[in-house]
């Protein structure tokens, strides 16, 4: 139970210094992300998801990160929105074609939409 305090108190230490650090330079990506990273450790996963939206639009590649959030949450079209963003930005990024996979075992990415012009979706599958 004490550690388990102890933890906790500590999380609260680090976002206060994590929230100084981003009032002192508000475009610290590092400190927002370790936010972010507290969110889900604490199950703060929509605080995630909406610190994620007002970044994105700068960081790209965070898009990744949004669609493993709607992944957790099951939002799988979210999750397959955002994965295809991250692709659109970097067809290599291998984290977000690890999503798409996922969401294609799992039966719920028919209508996914195509990553490349040349690709077809057949049952959700991805073929080139």
């Amino acid at each position: 139970y004490q550690r388990r305090v102890h933890g906790v108190k500590q999380w609260d230490k680090a976002r206060e210094a994590y929230d100084r650090a981003i009032k002192t330079n508000p475009n610290c990506i590092e400190a927002q992300l370790a936010i972010i990273e507290l969110d889900c450790t604490e199950g703060r996963i929509d605080d995630a998801i909406n610190r994620l939206k007002k970044l994105v639009p700068k960081h790209k590649f965070l898009h990744t990160k949004l669609g493993d959030l709607f992944l957790q949450k099951k939002e799988y079209g979210e999750s397959s929105f955002h994965y295809n963003a991250a692709l659109r930005e970097n067809p290599n990024d291998s984290d977000a074609l690890n999503g798409l996979k996922i969401l294609e075992k799992s039966n719920v990415s028919a209508g996914v939409s195509d990553i490349d012009q040349d690709e077809e979706v057949d049952d959700g599958i991805i073929e080139e």
